[in-house]
């Protein structure tokens, strides 16, 4: 009896065979398959590379792509406690006085607190432009686009355009940063085009308009010399990008003037980044693609991509509840007042940017204010110190430091000798935190300091610690 059958060798064969010829069929999809993805990734991340790479001035590459999507960089400023970012609204290609800035903003954010502050400034400011005459500030993103334009070979070049539009923005951050004495680290310069299209990618925007509008003087979008009006209602409300455009620059009817679109600015700004952050933006590559795609030269700023998932961050934490929203205006309480010099400006009541400089960099202290006139002795063993406190409480904090100079004397413990009365509680309070400070003394002995028009008189001691 055979316990065995004789094993079917050619059978076998051909099974094993086929077997193979599988393997390799499938190996083979795979690996199409793979090739296939590869060649994706690479025609996507190539087609974010050459469509990006012109709103960012300096360029985007490959690693920094991939930095933006999964890194988490600390921004300028971050350390110090505020960003400040310059938003800039220019009319751009077809549109007159196409680089004229019509919108300025400087937007300053608070890590701390996630809190955001909004200053708008109006166009017709007049203010020193470095290498021009003094004129209105609008004028510094043109003059900054017009300079660099000079220089350029091929000066209708798309190449050439998007360079100069990165040059005015520079000289505008360089104008802003002097007149208002704030260092502004990053910039942001959208045209027209770009801010209709910014916003119709995201689904429209939302917005609550007080009261209904009516500026029967609007212009016609395909020509500009004439007016086709604009009406909307009032009430909470989505908008589309064109409608967003002609509520944020509409100054006519009862519209009311540059500082009421100035305040309807503020308020795009917050509802597009809500809708930026409802949305998860930076997770959705197709809408990064297409944004990216078509805002290439419409959109420029000196964000890093590496910084841009921080920004996003940050941005989603901000509480609309806590914004401050400045204008500044002619009005009785304003800042400003009407000037003609061959045309209509607008300058300090003051007569120069102190008071303006002093509102900029306490904007986030708005209601604790005060005007105490400060000075500061040195009673330590460290040479300076005085000058450097001086300047942070005027440059920090806005303060008015009247004078320095050295005690006379060698004081261990830093002392605030107090000669309001108690008038600037709010003042004592900031400087006693800021810089630690736990002895504040009543003070009536006019000895006690050296300018004898000084409120508070701080005195240096050897336990001092600068910030």
């Amino acid at each position: 009896m055979k316990f065995f059958k004789k094993e079917d060798k050619t059978k076998t064969n051909f099974l094993k065979s086929k077997d193979v010829r599988s393997r390799k069929k499938f190996l083979k999809i795979i690996y199409i398959s793979v090739i296939v993805i590869l060649l994706a990734i690479v025609a996507f991340v190539s087609y974010l590379l050459s469509s990006s790479s012109k709103i960012f001035e300096n360029g985007l590459s490959g690693m920094s792509l991939i930095k933006s999507l999964y890194s988490k960089e600390t921004l300028k400023g971050e350390k110090d406690g505020r960003i400040n970012i310059l938003l800039l609204g220019v009319g751009g290609n077809g549109h007159a006085g196409g680089m004229l800035a019509d919108s300025i903003m400087i937007v300053s954010i608070r890590p701390k607190d996630n809190n955001v502050a909004m200053l708008s400034v109006p166009r017709d400011l007049q203010v020193s432009i470095p290498g021009h005459n003094d004129t209105k500030i609008n004028a510094s993103t043109s003059y900054g686009y017009s300079d660099y334009v000079k220089k350029c070979s091929k000066p209708n070049s798309s190449a050439c355009r998007d360079e100069a539009t990165i040059a005015g923005a520079n000289l505008a951050v360089e104008t802003v940063n002097e007149t208002f004495g704030l260092p502004i680290h990053y910039y942001v310069i959208l045209d027209f085009k770009g801010f209709e299209e910014i916003i119709d990618h995201f689904g429209g925007v939302e917005i609550n308009n007080q009261y209904s509008l009516s500026d029967p003087s609007y212009p016609c979008d395909d020509d500009e010399a004439k007016s086709c009006g604009f009406k909307l209602k009032a009430g909470l409300q989505s908008v589309d990008g064109n409608t967003a455009l002609k509520y944020a620059r509409c100054r006519k009817g009862n519209c009311g003037n540059d500082f009421g679109r100035a305040a309807r600015q503020q308020e795009i700004v917050m509802a597009l980044k809500d809708k930026v952050v409802s949305l998860n933006f930076l997770a959705n590559p197709k809408k990064v693609a297409e944004i990216s795609g078509s805002l290439g030269s419409s959109i420029k700023t000196n964000f890093a991509t590496s910084e841009i998932k921080t920004a996003l961050s940050l941005f989603s934490q901000l509480d609309r509840d806590k914004m401050i929203s400045k204008v500044l205006t002619t009005g009785p309480d304003g800042e400003l007042k009407d000037y003609n010099n061959g045309g209509y400006f607008l300058m300090p009541k003051t007569g120069n940017f102190k008071e303006i400089q002093n509102l900029a960099r306490n904007i986030f202290n708005l209601d604790k204010v005060e005007k105490p006139k400060i000075e500061v002795l040195n009673g330590s063993k460290t040479t300076g110190l005085a000058g450097d406190l001086a300047k942070e409480l005027e440059y920090d904090n806005g303060l008015d430091v009247i004078s320095i100079d050295n005690a006379g004397g060698d004081y261990e413990k830093t002392v605030i000798y107090d000669f309001s009365d108690g008038d600037f509680p709010n003042t004592l309070s900031l400087i006693e935190d800021k810089y630690d400070i736990v002895n504040v003394v009543p003070e009536t002995d006019i000895s006690k300091k050296i300018n004898k028009s000084a409120d508070l008189v701080i005195v240096i001691g050897n336990d001092f610690k600068s910030n």
